[in-house]
């Protein structure tokens, strides 16, 4: 099984590779920082790789999930199923990292030589999707191309066709897609020619599906077809690594010095529900080291939305999380988890923990005794 520590490894030396022979900052769990480069090194942009080195690429763009150990092991699953050929359906909020997933698996699949071709169902008039899916022939209907056009499914011929947002499929499109997914064929508009297909094909929804079946707003039988392995990416509230997301997406900012977080700043992230979920985690830290100039990333330099007013701690994150009577957590639980979160993280070295919060040590052991971490508590 990969741990953590590989996956970090691993991510650190795709970042190396990225800057060839320029020094690089990397910033250690001690406080630490050092510059290295890979010897010979030259940036390169990867178009073609031996499996096993594509396998290593796509694990490294995958980072963010596979900080969950349960979401790792699940998405091992699934990439075993794709492998198969079984097809994936992908369920989560925007933001969650669909397309990312999407795009991983076809990366490590059997079809990884071909192209990746993504369409969103919701966004794509009911009017143009059929013949954005299925192509056309010329003449098919008033302003078609001179000579047709090849949809969406032949051009992922060889590869992945990713539809995204398919709870969103006009109903009266449902079974021509069924068809087409049970047969391996299709037929442009227009056209009385079937072309052959040969494409692995994961589709993916923010919608309960089910419900939508219930409503009679999905086909049941294209819901099977399509449902060969489910897998459920969680809102970032619901997940339990929030203190590892943050310094993964810190670190992606290796070619800039990366400020720290201060106390205040960490609380805040804590404090915020996401409701853009990993997408937005990624902007506001990108938005924090822009606006720091190589300072501290403070309040002032993050959203408005985040600062302006208290929130709850997400409600699923039972080991950073400590609620009052009214179901609100305090600045004091807040803080204390904050600060016993970054000790623990930096294997208790109270300097290391000091620079990473932003404070003086003398600061951090008076919290370090308030708190009770200093003899093992909390």
């Amino acid at each position: 099984m990969e741990t953590v520590f590989q996956q970090k490894v691993g991510l650190l030396l795709d970042t190396l590779r990225r800057h060839g022979s320029t020094p690089t900052p990397i910033h250690c769990h001690n406080g630490v920082r050092i510059h290295a480069c890979l010897a010979d090194a030259a940036p390169t942009r990867v178009v073609s790789v031996a499996p096993a080195a594509s396998y290593a690429v796509a694990r490294a763009s995958m980072s963010p999930m596979l900080l969950d150990p349960e979401l790792a092991q699940r998405v091992r699953q699934v990439e075993r199923a794709f492998a198969h050929d079984i097809p994936v359906l992908i369920n989560g909020e925007t933001g969650t990292g669909k397309e990312v997933l999407a795009r991983h698996l076809h990366e490590v699949g059997p079809r990884a030589s071909g192209p990746f071709v993504a369409i969103n169902c919701s966004a794509i008039p009911a009017s143009l999707i059929e013949s954005e899916l299925f192509g056309y022939d010329s003449g098919a209907f008033t302003g078609a191309r001179r000579g047709g056009m090849a949809g969406r499914f032949e051009q992922a011929n060889g590869g992945t066709l990713f539809l995204d947002e398919i709870g969103d499929m006009p109903l009266e499109l449902q079974a021509r897609l069924l068809r087409v997914l049970q047969e391996r064929t299709l037929t442009r508009l227009g056209s009385a020619r079937s072309i052959a297909l040969n494409c692995s094909v994961i589709c993916a929804t923010h919608r309960d599906l089910v419900q939508r079946v219930d409503s009679g707003e999905f086909r049941e039988d294209l819901y099977y077809r399509i449902n060969g392995l489910r897998i459920t990416l969680p809102a970032l509230r619901q997940r339990s690594d929030l203190d590892d997301l943050i310094e993964h997406f810190l670190a992606q900012e290796l070619a800039s010095a990366v400020p720290p977080l201060t106390l205040a700043a960490r609380h805040c992230l804590y404090r915020h529900n996401w409701p853009g979920n990993i997408r937005e985690l990624q902007q506001v830290l990108r938005l924090g080291v822009a606006l720091s100039e190589g300072d501290s990333i403070d309040l002032i330099h993050l959203p408005t939305e985040l600062t302006a007013a208290p929130a709850a701690l997400p409600p699923d994150s039972a080991d950073r999380q400590t609620h009052c009577p009214d179901g609100k957590a305090t600045l004091r639980q807040a803080e204390a988890e904050v600060v016993r979160s970054a000790f623990l993280r930096n294997d208790r070295n109270v300097s290391a923990t000091a620079r990473n919060l932003g404070i003086a040590r003398a600061t951090l052991y008076r919290k370090l005794r308030n708190y009770g971490l200093l003899t093992g508590e909390g």
